[in-house]
């Protein structure tokens, strides 16, 4: 999908909101005709049912001939009647006058006993049941066969719903009607009835009202749906987007990523190659697809890849070395990275791939040259040994010459002369013990024995047991914590607590008796051994150079020495790829640390 699928989409929506708002609307406005209608329908059933129940009355009278009642004011006898009998006297002399069905109707409907109604007719005895003009119409229908009319029209101001009944001519009509020439089944007249609409306004406005506010409320359902809509729309197609377009970015990237990438299926045919797999091996890509594993590295035949991909989907990664062959015939070496991958239920082998041809040059280079400088150190230290070797005889003739000639000349001697004498002697003496201390050193970066499994516990032991005269001497305590077992060179290990066991009874500060502590802590990757005293310290800025050869941070009066010692402690260290440090502080003691590799399955080598 691209962004114009979005406007699509909310163009989609927005025209589904006019769509749905039109056919709210026309919906609407269908009620709403339609309760206007019924308006016009209730009003026209009950002129209907008034006219009908009027209809009734006046039949009743009609059947019994009129009716008699005492005249009043209101009920004048009915000067249009001129009928026999009209008015009579009664036996006990009560005057009686005679109401035909029309005047009795007029005085029911014009007292309120019935529904609004009248008697009309095109040939009224009685001026006042004159018909109206649309009276005259209705009657004029009725005469052509209908039997009422029924229609609303505008009254004073308002419509008025008229119904009009026709009256037809029976016998008992033409004691009255006889005289105007009509016959047995004839339309006479009609009732007349009448209903105003407004009467049945607070029905339909209500009814009105509520069919607005439910069309109000499905119009507003239907837009929060459509909203709804609208909203996980976009956002589904904003993923969409967002989607394919990290899919076109990841495309891409793959096509023209540096390194090659093949995926393969488990039949070891290509499914996908880039850019960097075609410039690789020199085919194309429509070559390669064609192709298979088996014919770009060797090393995979079809007997044996069965096992390699069951393999790869057991360990699910898998990283090695291999050569490919390429479209010419040349040999690459590769690394590759091998990924088992599933992508719609089909198992991929996708496989990241490195051309290694440099680093195989360098590596070689790097070989060699580690040899060469191998060698060079090697003949280094065998020149510094043979050298330290080779001068202690002469030295050690000239310090025996110079004390045979002191011992030989004492009394003949000036006090200039044996000064000299002394200082030739002395300086012989500390060559001596630097050639020794050169010799230490060499002896310390070869070793002397295989690397075993080593209880320093046991080291320290033998340690302290070398040590137990001066220790004596000095009533210097050692606490000794149990110590980690490691694998090392056993007499080195030795050496190296036996020089920083020393260290600490050498610098011990005058008048207080020597404290030396040794334990250990393993890490995950290390064991870190420690020797700690309480003696005179040095300031923190001299730490690292106290491992330095020759080394000396105070007098030969003060603390005799040839300063060889801590040198060896971190050749030896270093042998033993490892690290030596100090953590001290003037007046209150040192410690010193050194770390090695903690046994682990592969056989420790040294360095």
């Amino acid at each position: 999908m691209t962004p114009g699928s979005l406007t699509g989409f909310f163009r989609l929506i927005g025209g589904l909101c006019i769509v749905w708002t039109c056919a709210v609307s026309v919906s609407l406005w269908l009620a709403l005709a339609n309760e206007s209608h019924q308006q016009e329908d209730l009003a026209i059933g009950e002129a209907r049912t008034n006219a009908l129940s009027n209809f009734g009355f006046r039949r009743w009278v009609s059947d019994h001939g009129g009716v008699y009642v005492i005249p009043d004011s209101m009920t004048p006898p009915n000067p249009y009647l001129k009928v026999p009998n009209r008015d009579v006297v009664t036996t006990d002399g009560t005057a009686l006058t005679l109401m035909n069905p029309a005047y009795v109707l007029r005085e029911l409907t014009s007292r309120g006993y019935v529904g609004q109604a009248r008697i009309t007719s095109l040939k009224p005895l009685n001026p006042i049941n004159t018909p109206d003009e649309w009276e005259v119409k209705a009657l004029q229908r009725l005469e052509t066969g209908e039997r009422e009319v029924a229609e609303v029209i505008a009254g004073d101001g308002e419509p008025v719903a008229r119904v009009m009944v026709a009256l037809i001519t029976e016998k008992s009509c033409l004691k009255c009607h006889a005289q105007q020439g009509y016959e047995v089944g004839q339309v006479r007249g009609a009732i007349d009835t009448a209903v105003r609409l407004s009467r049945f306004d607070a029905v339909i406005d209500s009814q009105k009202r509520a069919i607005a506010v439910g069309h109000a409320g499905i119009w507003l359902l239907g837009m929060i749906g459509l909203g709804a809509v609208g909203y996980g729309g976009h956002r589904q197609i904003s993923r969409q987007i967002d989607t394919d377009a990290a899919l076109r970015l990841t495309q891409f990237t793959t096509d023209n990523a540096h390194d090659p990438i093949f995926m393969l299926r488990p039949s070891g045919s290509f499914f996908y190659v880039n850019e960097a797999a075609c410039r690789l091996l020199g085919y194309s890509r429509d070559e390669l697809l064609r192709m298979t594993a088996f014919e770009v590295n060797p090393a995979h035949t079809r007997e044996n890849w069965p096992d390699v991909w069951s393999q790869l989907k057991k360990q699910q990664s898998i990283t090695f070395e291999a050569s490919f062959l390429a479209a010419n015939g040349q040999s690459i070496p590769v690394e590759i990275s091998a990924n088992d991958f599933v992508w719609a239920d089909q198992q991929f082998n996708v496989a990241y791939v490195r051309d290694i041809r440099q680093r195989k040059q360098e590596q070689a280079r790097v070989t060699e040259l580690v040899d060469e400088l191998s060698a060079s150190n090697a003949e280094l230290e065998r020149f510094a040994w043979l050298a330290a070797h080779d001068l202690q005889e002469p030295l050690r003739q000239i310090l025996i010459q110079v004390q045979s000639l002191q011992r030989q000349l004492a009394d003949r001697l000036d006090e200039q002369t044996g000064k000299t004498m002394g200082y030739i002697s002395d300086s012989a003496s500390r060559m001596r013990d630097r050639m020794r201390g050169l010799l230490d050193y060499a002896k310390a970066g070869g070793g002397r024995e295989a690397f075993a499994d080593i209880d320093m516990s046991a080291v320290a032991a033998e340690v302290v047991t070398s040590q137990v005269a001066i220790l004596g001497d000095l009533k210097a305590s050692i606490d000794v914590q149990p110590l980690a077992v490691i694998r090392a060179d056993g007499p080195q290990m030795t050496e190296l607590l036996t020089n920083l066991v020393s260290n600490a009874l050498k610098f011990r500060r005058p008048g207080t008796v020597p404290e030396i502590r040794l334990w250990s802590q393993a890490t995950a990757t290390e064991v870190i051994f420690a020797v700690a005293d309480n003696g005179i310290g040095i300031e923190p800025a001299y730490c690292e150079q106290v491992f330095s050869l020759f080394k000396r941070l105070h007098t030969m009066s003060a603390y005799p020495g040839s300063g060889v010692g801590l040198a060896v402690c971190k050749r030896i260290v270093e042998r033993h790829r490892g690290r030596i440090w100090l953590e001290s502080e003037p007046g209150k003691g040192s410690t010193f640390y050194f770390a090695l590799p903690k046994i682990s399955g592969d056989k420790q080598s040294p360095a």
